[in-house]
């Protein structure tokens, strides 16, 4: 049986069309929930590990080797950029490494937090969306010069 990819008197989309997009979107949701996340809290739980064990004297004391620190965010970046769809626009990993940039740049400037909460998330969001803009700046920029060639 042939597959017809839509209704040839009314234009719509078959009912295996409808069928294979929703198991696309599932597969895509679970690739997310599966790395995305895990990744988000890997790299910023080693991210805070790695700032806490260079700015903080209390936190020399615990066994992780810094370097192992700074594998784990790597890895955790990896990981959302698997989970957001991402994996050969290595680019994007600027704007996930943003994150505990920010934070850590953020904490230098006002280390009482007397700015407080909103303000950290705000300059937080002003790294990632600039950075953001940045990437798909360049990967449009990329991409119409491959398409002039």
């Amino acid at each position: 049986m042939n597959r017809i990819s839509s209704d040839e008197e009314t234009g719509k989309p078959s009912h295996e069309d409808d069928r294979h997009r929703r198991r696309a979107r599932m597969a895509s949701a679970l690739i997310f929930i599966v790395c995305g996340l895990p990744g988000l809290f890997i790299m910023m739980v080693s991210s805070l590990g790695l700032f806490g064990r260079f700015y903080d004297p209390a936190a020399n004391d615990t066994e992780i080797h810094p370097l192992l620190l700074t594998l784990c965010a790597v890895g955790g970046a990896f990981l959302m950029l698997a989970g957001v769809g991402l994996w050969r626009q290595w680019a994007y990993l600027l704007v996930f490494a943003a994150i505990p940039i920010s934070l850590t740049v953020f904490i230098m400037i006002d280390a009482r937090a007397t700015w407080g909460s909103a303000s950290l998330a705000v300059f937080v969001a002003i790294f990632v969306f600039g950075s953001l803009y940045l990437v798909r700046a360049f990967y449009s920029r990329r991409n119409k010069q491959r398409r002039d060639v």
